[in-house]
């Protein structure tokens, strides 16, 4: 069968049958392939669904993978990522057997080359000059540790220290691990470090030689030829105690999807060089086959969803426009491809209304003139918290600006009517005078007859 042919057959197939990446992290085979007793693998835009677990909440020891942490707080609590960092003498007395960056005593450097320092060849003292740098120390910085790790909802985790090394009450969980790396991984400084293979600090007053950095994951900075190196991988960071074994945090990103790797715990499998291998191995085993056979590339069209509509009211339009100052806004997303999962892509074909929005538009809203075809705005379209297309919006139709002359003519005021003339009210009615003499009489008479009566009875 020609590739192509295949290709297509193999599209046809997972999109008929999606299984949920839940269902999958229940029921692989994962478990025998992969060396480490507690892992998880997740899609960045949906970390709380386990693609691959095995033992998710088991207590482990993070080891150097708690620098997670310890870089996250940094870049989040630092004001300027170039602020001067004054080393403490503590963190250049440690034993031979810490990891270290080569830090010397009264060097003052720069915050990220520190942060480099600590992720790349993972060096314990970098990790204890962060955390004198961000409060008064190490056990002071591991309450802030636990307050983030709270926020973020680890709670099966305990930091009492910034670099890892081993002590009873430092714990977490895969799943604990999960959730730090994959808010970690949102942050593009925290990213652009952890995906760095090699750096390098340059000499200062207190140390004479350069130090030249190399990311102990093999995964970023191998050559491209050595069998763990993987192209796809953007971080994350190792670890590795003599009580909490061997432990990798992995990420890769390919065609829009980023997929991280939480392995925890190896204190089994050959020798300690051959375990954290295997780690490499492993994670990229499992990237490439979640890449291969639960993701597929498909195009607005095949979705439904090749053009999108919205509308709102343009201020300062003229009083006639037909419809009011509202107006059609659309996107066409049409040639655009998206990576998804199988079920995502069947869900999204069975009802497409299943997406949200996220409309841009000038702070100060629109305003008329607007012309056919004029960009207005961006939209971004989603899928729970997947991006799946963006555009621009555009104007469906032209909107002229307000015009005066638009304004209703005045009505003219009534002429004033002139006032009448007084009239004189002329003789008094002579009919009324000789009426009212008539009458005198007949009134007179009846006021005497009352006052007889009235004398009679006093009487």
């Amino acid at each position: 069968m020609p590739k192509k042919s295949l290709l297509a057959f193999l599209l046809c197939l997972l999109l008929a049958c999606p299984t949920p990446l839940a269902t999958l992290a229940a029921e692989s085979d994962m478990d025998g392939e992969v060396l480490a007793p507690a892992f998880a693998v997740f899609d960045l835009a949906d970390p709380e669904t386990f693609i691959y677990a095995k033992n998710p909440d088991r207590r482990i020891y993070p080891a150097s993978t708690t620098k997670i942490m310890t870089c996250i707080l940094a870049i989040e609590l630092c004001g300027d990522l170039n602020e001067p960092v004054e080393v403490p003498d503590v963190a250049t007395r440690l034993k031979s057997t810490n990891t270290l960056m080569g830090l010397k005593r009264g060097e003052v450097l720069p915050l990220i080359d520190l942060l480099y320092g600590m992720m790349l060849p993972s060096g314990n003292d970098a990790a204890i000059a962060v955390a004198y740098h961000f409060a008064e120390d190490v056990e002071q910085f591991a309450v802030l540790m636990n307050e983030k790790a709270a926020e973020l909802g680890m709670e099966n985790t305990n930091f009492v220290n910034a670099s890892g090394v081993f002590k009873g009450q430092h714990y977490s969980t895969a799943r604990d691990m999960a959730r730090l790396s994959a808010y970690a991984m949102q942050n593009e400084t925290f990213r652009k470090i952890v995906s760095t293979g090699e750096y390098t600090v340059p000499a200062n007053e207190a140390r004479s030689n350069e130090l030249h950095l190399v990311n102990t994951n093999r995964l970023v900075s191998d050559p491209e030829d050595s069998k763990f190196y993987y192209e796809y991988a953007v971080g994350c960071k190792t670890g590795s105690t003599e009580k909490g074994g061997k432990c990798l945090v992995a990420a890769a990103e390919k065609d829009g999807v980023t997929l991280v790797a939480v392995l925890m715990g190896v204190l089994e499998g050959g020798g300690k060089s051959e375990r954290i291998r295997r780690c490499f191995s492993d994670s990229k085993m499992m990237f490439e086959t979640i890449y291969e056979t639960m993701y597929a590339t498909v195009t607005a069209e095949e979705l439904g969803l090749s053009s999108y509509q919205a509308e709102t009211t343009v201020a300062h339009s003229r009083l006639n426009d037909p419809g009011n100052g509202l107006l059609q806004m659309f996107a066409d997303f049409s040639g655009q491809s998206v990576t998804l999962p199988g079920e995502v892509i069947a869900a999204l074909q069975a009802d497409s209304s299943r997406t949200t929005a996220e409309i841009t538009l000038p702070e100060a809203g629109v305003s008329a003139p607007v012309r056919e075809g004029d960009v207005l705005g961006q939209v971004t379209l989603f899928y729970g918290d997947r991006v799946l297309f963006s555009g621009e919006l555009l104007a469906a139709r032209s909107i002229e600006a307000y015009d005066p002359a638009d304004e209703p003519s005045p009505s003219p005021a009534p002429a004033a009517s002139p006032s009448p003339a007084p009239q004189n009210p002329g003789p008094p009615n002579p009919g009324f005078l000789r009426y009212g003499l008539l009458a005198l009489p007949v009134l007179l008479i009846a006021a005497i007859l009352i006052a007889l009566v009235r004398r009679r009875k006093q009487h």
